[in-house]
């Protein structure tokens, strides 16, 4: 972005001065190019991780799912045990 910025100045001041507007013009219309391919390529790379962040995040939330479960199994079962021992007490 950088260098499209400043080949976007050279090429004013190149105008300004009515000297080398040609090859200005080549070299912006150069750094435009590279630019736009890096622009492709990043927002390539952008959407790749946003398809890795949302698997990551519907496997932890499965994980937490299944924890929950178990968790909430593991405390029906103490108070049913629970229960037991109080009806063998009475």
């Amino acid at each position: 972005m950088a260098n499209y910025e400043k080949a976007n100045k050279d090429l004013d001041m190149a105008r300004a001065r009515n000297k080398d507007v040609a090859i200005a013009e080549n070299k912006q219309q150069e750094v435009c190019n590279m630019f736009e391919n890096l622009s492709k390529t990043a927002q390539a790379e952008l959407e790749m991780q946003k398809e890795r962040r949302i698997g990551h995040f519907q496997k932890s939330l499965q994980e937490l799912a299944e924890l929950e479960v178990k968790h909430a199994k593991a405390h029906a079962q103490m108070l049913r045990q629970t229960i037991s021992a109080i009806k063998s007490e009475v």
